[in-house]
């Protein structure tokens, strides 16, 4: 007959076959030992002897749970029930972890994405101030900026007939002669400018203004080739200057094959070089004249004082030199090299405006009634309004005069 036995680990009341009589075995439920005595018992052991043993290889798992469920009754606070590595079993860790380590990661998520914008928003900032700071320095440079004077109270009204103006001598008078530096006319022109447009356009000054641009451009070309001097003509076979600065600077304005067309060793109106004067390239037009006739109000101001001094005599069909950028000491952005003279002469003729002092200023502002354009020793260009002081424009001719330039006068 069976034998009952109580488990002395969990109390429970369960019984035994003979055959276990007097032999030690576990319980079925806890699993703790316990001896069989002999003794009767009730049926009901085969069945639960035989019934399989839930999990019956893990006993550590049960007995940690036993342990986590008295810690989370008697203190759920304490710091080595964080240490415990989680388990699939322990629900409320679990639920604290998930609930604590996703608004954490949350959290940090929603500042970091934050972060970006202000980040984002000041290398827009940063790049955008470096784009325009470039911009403004190449415009700086080449001259590509507002050719416009700011209007000003001060600008003296035109001075009497007679007085050093601005655009030569007063109406009748003309200027003593003296030496053009580069083989050009000693007599300046007298009487009023009449100019091809009597006033200035939008249209008609930007193109006269990109046309100095280039200009200028080609200077800083020509010098970069030259040992840093300005161009001033060709001399020709007698060592003088027989062709213009304007021939020189062929190659540097995409006008190459022209070049080569000349005999460089030879006058502008010798037999063939007069030939070549219809084929003045477009960029020596003023607004409103025509490329063929082969005239040109783009001339450079000559004279001891000036950025083209005299060259002195040199070899045949090579070129001949003005100033290095370097000589200029009153400043390349402060001297004019360039300007739309009151006259026009034949684009290959070394003729240009001389400045001597105490003379008659040269004539200037053949091109506009209104005004007149120049080009700088910086390669940038700027627009002078008519009345501009005789002082002021002495002071933008002269290389080495030491003079402050004040182009508002």
């Amino acid at each position: 007959m069976p034998i009952i036995v109580m488990c002395p680990g969990c109390n429970s009341r369960i019984s035994a076959p003979d055959a276990a009589a007097g032999k030690t075995v576990k319980c079925p439920k806890c699993k703790e030992p316990m001896v069989i005595p002999e003794a009767e018992a009730d049926a009901g052991f085969e069945e639960v002897i035989d019934e399989p043993a839930p999990a019956p290889k893990k006993p550590a798992p049960v007995v940690k749970k036993k342990i986590i469920v008295v810690d989370d009754d008697d203190d759920e606070d304490e710091k080595p029930r964080a240490k415990k590595k989680p388990r699939d079993d322990d629900d409320e860790d679990d639920e604290d972890d998930e609930d604590d380590r996703p608004k954490k990661k949350g959290k940090g998520k929603k500042k970091a994405k934050d972060a970006k914008s202000p980040a984002v928003l000041i290398g827009a900032i940063v790049g955008g101030v470096l784009l325009l700071g470039g911009g403004a320095f190449a415009i700086y440079w080449f001259g590509i900026r507002e050719d416009k004077p700011k209007e000003t109270a001060s600008t003296p009204p035109n001075l009497p007939p007679g007085g050093p103006q601005p655009g030569g001598p007063g109406p009748g008078g003309v200027t003593p002669p003296g030496p053009t530096g580069t083989g050009g006319s000693s007599v300046q022109p007298s009487g009023p400018v009449k100019p091809v447009n009597e006033t200035s356009s939008a249209r008609s000054r930007s193109i006269s203004n990109n046309n100095l641009k280039q200009i200028g451009l080609a200077f800083h070309n020509f010098a970069s080739s030259h040992d840093s001097a300005f161009p001033a003509g060709i001399h020709d076979a007698q060592g003088n200057v027989g062709l213009s600065w304007r021939v020189a600077i062929l190659p540097y304005v995409e006008q190459d094959e022209l070049y080569k067309q000349f005999h460089r060793n030879e006058p502008w109106d010798s037999e063939h070089n007069k030939t070549l004067i219809p084929k003045m390239p477009k960029l020596y037009a003023a607004p409103g004249t025509d490329a063929t006739s082969g005239k040109t109000y783009y001339r450079s101001f000559v004279g001891a004082e000036t950025g083209s001094p005299p060259p002195p005599r040199g070899q045949a069909g090579k070129d001949a030199m003005g100033l290095k950028i370097f000589a200029f000491t009153d400043g390349l952005s402060n001297t004019a090299v360039v300007v739309e003279a009151g006259d026009p002469v034949d684009w290959t003729k070394p003729d240009e405006l001389v400045y001597t002092p105490g003379a008659p200023l040269p004539r200037v502002s053949g091109i506009f009634g209104d005004g007149f354009h120049i080009t700088l020793g910086d390669g940038s260009t700027r627009w002078l309004k008519k009345g501009i002081s005789a002082e002021t424009l002495k002071a933008i001719i002269t290389a080495k005069g030491g003079e402050v330039v004040d182009f508002e006068k």
